[in-house]
């Protein structure tokens, strides 16, 4: 039985950097239609977003295929704000939400390039580049990995949601633990789980 801990709002690390508090109040106040909010809201996790992008895409981003963190950013704030409220339901979620948009921009724009096709070079990307004593990295292509995800999603739900931060939010263990509100030592555990069953997953071209 996994661990339940208190609810309470995650400290320290580098998401304080973005004001976690204040985010979590910014969201609720832009949630409400107050555009000023959202405004201000966005301008204090920008940096943070950009971060998320780059862990995916790497600095330079895809030239190839046209993708730099600054567009990914972009095309995910249009996808996610072509709305009257933000759909996030607290900053865990909010983050996860980015993520996941921005790596639908990157399925699609796969699945539209030509390096798609038969025997082309299909782009490779990194789950995470973890700490060594935090597990290995996963490395697969981004549509493969989306189905795998999916299905692990069935097999282990919080498990799921472990994989979701690491990747989609580029969250450390610690990070992801604070906004799961868990131990540390039960999202490890889940870490290595999943990482494991994905590789296995994975591993067949």
């Amino acid at each position: 039985m996994r661990e339940e801990l208190p609810a309470r709002e995650p400290t320290g690390g580098p998401v304080s950097g973005a004001a976690t508090g204040t985010v979590t109040v910014l969201l609720r106040e832009a949630r409400s239609g107050d555009a000023a909010k959202r405004d201000e809201l966005f301008r204090r996790v920008y940096d943070e977003l950009r971060g998320i992008a780059r862990g995916m895409v790497g600095p330079e981003g895809w030239p190839a295929l046209g993708l730099e963190v600054t567009s990914l950013v972009s095309s995910a704030c249009a996808r996610l704000l072509g709305r009257d409220q933000l759909d996030a339901e607290d900053r865990r979620h909010f983050f996860f939400l980015f993520g996941r948009a921005m790596h639908d921009v990157l399925v699609e724009t796969v699945k539209a390039s030509k390096t798609q096709k038969v025997g082309g070079d299909r782009k490779r990307m990194v789950l995470m580049d973890a700490p060594a004593e935090e597990g290995g990295t996963i490395q697969a292509d981004v549509i493969d990995l989306r189905a795998a995800l999916e299905e692990f999603r069935a097999v282990d739900p919080e498990a799921a949601k472990v994989v979701e931060l690491r990747y989609f939010a580029q969250r450390s263990i610690r990070e992801t633990a604070e906004m799961l509100e868990r131990s540390v030592a039960s999202v490890r555990r889940d870490w290595a789980y999943a990482s494991a069953w994905l590789s296995e997953r994975l591993s067949v071209d």
